[in-house]
């Protein structure tokens, strides 16, 4: 995609450069507030109404409203990345407990006999197999770049040292990287793809990492761990679940810690605040004051009591504030994007949440999929896209059969 931003071009590759994109046209480069932008706006007919200010909004794309306003306040970040490595190592030792934990069912249904591999673990070994394949590929095409990027740099090297001129209008120019064309588009362009190849790689891992551990899960036992690539199922090493219990136990108590002055951290900044009453405004007009946290507010964890109908209005209340705050900070009017209201939305609050959204956000650009217009019949700027017999049609034509 080639994208104009005062005066200046320059061109990404989609999706893998989303991130450097907003950068380029927000010209704010926080990656707490980037990763989070589409979580303001965006609410996705099913997942995107269960999500209140933490979740999947669509795709993978995650929303964390701490995350969000870390990034509005500028907050080390070292306190968040040291949250999340004690959250990950915490979830390994409770799959290495669980593991450990398990019947003996595996036990006696494999270790009497002779393995054969069965469809399941087949299909899972044939696809880890090709993943791994993709990887060697990426990983190859990534050595490519890095060689040509550096290759490059080479080249200016070698011309800078060469001190070559050229003559235009009877006037000496010296060669150099600022006036070879188009050496920085060629430079951004091979960026991009390393950028897009480390990407690649990354959801790669992510997937053979799964695939690994649904074999592991598939032939463990006991405290035995069963290498599934050897069809007599031969155990492969012990668990010291002792030991596991108590690193457990330890990286427990960290996170602990750590939980505490982000906590701290995040109460006092002036984001939060201002967050907080913004939520209970738009609760309060939505008629949902009553359904609030107001004890946590804008950080509230715990939704299980939120059900029925008014619960799509203070999902709204809480997106809608999100998007509020980032809009003021960055001074941008995003779009509010709705595929759909929820299947559970009656009339009467379908109305009240369209008549909310129009009056609160009069100055943004608002779109609704939707197969009932009930609720914007008495709007007069609404610009309507409908679809009269289907998306995609074909012209009828004389189809010519050969013999």
């Amino acid at each position: 995609m080639e994208v104009y931003n005062n005066g200046s071009e320059k061109t990404f590759i989609l999706p893998a450069s989303i991130r450097s994109m907003l950068a380029y046209v927000l010209d704010n480069s926080n990656p707490n507030i980037l990763s989070n932008l589409l979580g303001t706006f965006y609410i996705d007919q099913e997942s995107g109404w269960v999500v209140f200010n933490r979740g999947t909004v669509v795709n993978g794309q995650s929303f964390n409203v701490d995350q969000l306003i870390y990034g509005l306040s500028n907050i080390d970040e070292r306190l968040f990345i040291k949250y999340h490595e004690l959250e990950k190592k915490i979830n390994t030792y409770k799959d290495i407990l669980n593991l450990s934990n398990q019947s003996q069912n595996n036990l006696l249904q494999y270790s009497e006999q002779s393995i054969s591999v069965s469809d399941e673990i087949a299909g899972l070994q044939q696809e880890l197999d090709c993943l791994k394949i993709d990887l060697k590929e990426h990983n190859a095409r990534k050595r490519s770049i890095i060689a040509a990027i550096n290759h490059n740099e080479e080249i200016l090297d070698y011309i800078d040292k060469m001190q070559l001129y050229i003559e235009q209008n009877h006037e000496k120019i010296r060669v150099s990287k600022d006036n070879l064309y188009p050496f920085e588009d060629s430079k951004d362009m091979l960026d991009e793809q390393l950028n897009y190849e480390k990407i690649q790689i990354a959801d790669l891992n992510a997937n053979i990492n799964k695939i690994q551990k649904e074999l592991i899960d598939y032939f463990s036992t006991g405290e035995i761990i069963w290498n599934s690539k050897i069809m007599g199922a031969k155990p492969g090493y012990k668990i010291d679940s002792t030991q596991s219990k108590i690193n457990l136990g330890i990286f427990e108590k960290q996170l602990e810690a750590v939980k505490e002055p982000i906590a701290k951290e995040i109460s006092k900044q002036e984001y939060k605040n201002k967050m907080d009453n913004t939520l209970k405004d738009y609760c309060s007009k939505l008629d949902v004051l009553d359904i609030l946290d107001e004890t946590n507010l804008i950080l509230c964890r715990n939704f299980k009591r939120n059900t029925g109908t008014k619960k799509q209005k203070l999902v709204l209340a809480y997106r809608l504030t999100c998007l509020k705050t980032i809009s003021e900070y960055l001074g941008v009017k995003f779009p509010i994007i709705i595929d759909s209201f929820n299947r559970e939305t009656d009339s009467k609050n379908m109305e009240s949440m369209y008549k909310f959204i129009t009056t609160e956000f009069a100055d943004h650009q608002i779109i609704i999929s939707t197969i009932s217009r009930s609720p914007f019949t008495e709007s007069s700027d609404l610009n309507t896209i409908t679809i009269s017999d289907r998306l995609l049609k074909t012209k009828d034509k004389k189809v010519k059969k050969f013999t």
